[in-house]
């Protein structure tokens, strides 16, 4: 596995022999996000080799390649088929779950069929990969029992939402499709009871800033909703004011990230309060540390004492509750939230916390302040998910695809279908096939001084954009997926039509949900006797018509 001088190779062996030792069974969960580096280490553990002396663990791999959506991350689907190859050496037992206990049955059929096609589109017709990442569809097999009560037809239904949209208009097509899609959450909590229950009804959207325009039109209706998304949640005030503890703890010198701590909610003291703090101490807030004549500078050294010598002594995550008990006993910290009419934020608070406490347990994260800012960082960069705190009450959640995986509601919408998701570059890195073989490569638009020195695209970053459009379309066919069958009981696909028919992409609907369904399903009008018109959706295949088309009014 490993490429090495002999005598890292002899160093490696003990190593590995090492672990090895600890470990009898190794289960790995979500494996179709492995990237190359972690499967190298894996496989060392697991695969017999003649890099260790003792024997391999058992090891038990969970994953699907049609949910492989962490490509940003460094997760590589094609790790999935390599690691397959290698295991087929050995003496492995493969099994295929396609049993699926969470969506109506018909709901189920409806994404074979769709899928069907809209995989398919990754390959070329004699079954060749038109991207290295593709993948096929496995199809579930639907094994829900549903118990109708009274004269529900909701459960089960499937539905485009179709919106017009004439040449014109004063609102843009994306804010029209919000409202509309507003107007639509508005009569479904109107029209079933069953949709009052927290988080029934969840507008699952692609990125965060399509969830600023979906709350604007809820709220704007009065529609209760909340957001729970992974994207800006370790940058929100309430974190921050966290992040001030832990950077006192770990600089003694940080001054200004004493005064922040200070003012935050966990002291609480004032601006006017402040600046007797800063006269009593002449400005070296260190000294705070010290006794001061005033009560309020004797409080706030004991508050800072006390969080230091907490943070000294325990894991973070201990040491943060503690402290916001002594500091708040009996929950006064959690009452004056309540109070301000700032609950949600003090559930950040604890979810925080949470989160920490998951991480030191996991390793990932270390027991000291400092290793809980460094941990804090790598969570913003990554935007690792972790949800927003909600009014649990609420019917209605927004959330991101990525935040979504791994969970389910009654009711899904997926809001703006028919925008593009890839987009242009002026260079790109990548491999490409080579007469050597595949190389890494950097592509780059250059000056074309015959076109007024506009940049222009060299034939190498036309073949490698091709070739990563490629791949990141097959990613996005599979982001779309997860989407899909977050759904149990409904499924709402939104879609735009302008003034020249349905929206194309001049890519040819690599990049759009909306034309990936359009060659799947066959939307036209059929006329009326008396002069109106109506979409109809059918499927090309010719297989029975499940889905229903929606105009909004």
């Amino acid at each position: 596995m490993f490429s090495s001088p002999p005598a890292l190779q002899v160093r490696l062996k003990t190593f590995i022999s090492r672990v090895r030792a600890g470990i009898r069974h190794l289960l790995v969960d979500e494996f179709q996000d492995t990237d190359e580096e972690q499967w190298e280490i894996l496989s060392n553990l697991f695969l017999s080799s003649e890099t260790a002396t003792v024997p391999a663990p058992k090891a038990f791999l969970v994953g699907d390649r049609q949910q492989a959506i962490y490509g940003f991350r460094g997760g590589d689907v094609r790790v999935f088929a390599r690691a397959t190859e290698d295991l087929s050496q050995l003496a492995v037992r493969e099994l295929s779950l396609v049993d699926n206990y969470r969506s109506a049955p018909e709901i189920v059929e409806f994404i074979n069929q769709l899928f069907e096609s809209i995989f398919r589109q990754d390959f070329n017709s004699d079954g060749s990969k038109l991207a290295t990442t593709a993948v096929e569809l496995q199809r579930m097999a639907p094994r829900r029992e549903l118990i109708v009560e009274g004269s529900d037809k909701q459960l089960g239904r499937v539905a485009l939402l179709c919106h017009e949209h004439a040449v014109g208009e004063e609102l843009s097509p994306r804010l029209r499709e919000a409202e509309a899609i507003g107007r639509y959450v508005s009569q479904l909590l109107n029209d079933s009871a069953r949709f009052h229950q927290p988080e029934s009804i969840a507008l699952i959207s692609r990125s965060k800033q399509d969830l600023l325009h979906l709350s604007r039109a809820l709220a704007a209706l009065d529609v209760p909703f909340s957001i729970s998304h992974s994207d800006g949640f370790y940058d929100l005030a309430e974190l921050q004011q966290v992040e001030l503890l832990l950077r006192v703890a770990a600089d003694p010198n940080d001054q200004i990230s004493l005064v922040g701590a200070l003012r935050s909610a966990v002291f609480g003291f004032s601006d006017r309060e402040l600046l007797q703090l800063g006269e009593d101490c002449r400005f070296e807030w260190r000294n705070l540390t010290s006794e001061q004549a005033s009560p309020a500078s004797v409080r706030a050294g004991a508050g800072i004492r006390e969080w230091r010598s907490l943070s000294s002594l325990l894991p973070q995550s201990s040491a943060l509750e503690s402290f916001f008990a002594r500091q708040n006993p009996a929950g006064v910290l959690a009452a004056s939230y309540q109070a301000a009419g700032l609950a949600e934020q003090y559930q950040n608070l604890e979810r925080l916390i949470d989160q920490l406490r998951a991480a030191e347990t996991r390793g990932d994260a270390g027991t000291s302040a400092q290793a809980a800012l460094e941990w804090l960082s790598a969570q913003r960069e990554s935007g690792s998910n972790a949800p927003r705190g909600n009014r649990l009450s609420n019917p209605v959640v927004l959330t991101t695809i990525h935040g979504s995986k791994g969970l389910e509601y009654p009711c899904v919408i997926l809001p703006f279908l028919s925008d593009r998701t890839l987009t242009d570059h002026d260079f790109l890195i990548g491999e490409l096939a080579l007469k050597n073989g595949r190389e890494t490569v950097l592509a780059i638009k250059t000056t074309d001084e015959g076109e007024d020195y506009q940049r222009a695209e060299t034939f190498l970053l036309r073949q490698l954009k091709r070739q990563i459009q490629l791949e990141r379309a097959a990613e996005e066919r599979r982001v779309f997926y997860v989407a899909c069958t977050r759904a149990r009981d409904q499924l709402v696909l939104s879609l735009r039509e302008g003034s020249a028919g349905w929206v194309r992409d001049p890519e040819g609907g690599s990049s759009v949900p909306a034309d990936w369904i359009r060659r799947a399903i066959r939307i036209e009008r059929d006329s009326n006797r008396d002069g109106s018109s109506d979409l109809q959706a059918h499927f090309q295949s010719g297989q029975a018509e499940s889905v229903k088309v929606l105009i909004p009014s």
